[in-house]
């Protein structure tokens, strides 16, 4: 089975809502990142959690979300939808999350506070930004294959592609 990753993109159709700081997979992350990571669709339990079945791509994003930045998710924060990537050789699923107004969306905080620590491995992020859609894309320097994150900016140029943002 091919390696499954998910993420969220928070937007209110002017400017994407961006996370920096904390660690992955036991690095310190640089940049701009969105929230989200590895995908499980046939497990039932990841470590103490445990779904009714599979685990599904709002389980993920949602436990994500709580782990990275402290906030739970909120389906009535906006509409929802999502699409597939492959972007080199991993399959990548980005949800997309249409909220009224970034700054008033419930995973807005001015100041950001970092959660407590879930995992050692993958610690919290330790700041947002909100950056214009525009600057989000490929090659326009927010988000950058030095710093492992041009994933993102081809999701946000996906999403924009199909109407979603």
């Amino acid at each position: 089975m091919a390696k499954k990753k998910a993420y969220l993109i928070v937007s209110d159709g002017n400017f994407i809502l961006t996370f920096q700081g904390g660690s992955a997979a036991g690095k310190n992350r640089t940049g701009n990142h969105l929230p989200g990571g590895t995908f499980y669709p046939t497990k039932t339990s990841i470590g103490g959690e445990r779904f009714a079945g599979p685990e599904t791509l709002e389980d993920r994003i949602s436990a994500e979300l709580k782990e990275e930045t402290g906030f739970a998710f909120d389906r009535a924060a906006g509409s929802i939808s999502d699409f597939e990537m492959l972007l080199d050789g991993t399959s990548v699923t980005f949800m997309v999350q249409k909220v009224p107004d970034v700054e008033g969306s419930p995973y807005w905080r001015d100041p950001f506070v970092t959660p407590p620590t879930i995992d050692p491995d993958d610690t919290p992020f330790t700041s947002l930004k909100k950056y214009r859609i525009e600057d989000c894309k490929v090659g326009k320097g927010i988000f950058q294959i030095i710093q492992g994150t041009d994933w993102f900016a081809k999701g946000v140029e996906e999403a924009v592609k199909r109407g979603l943002i």
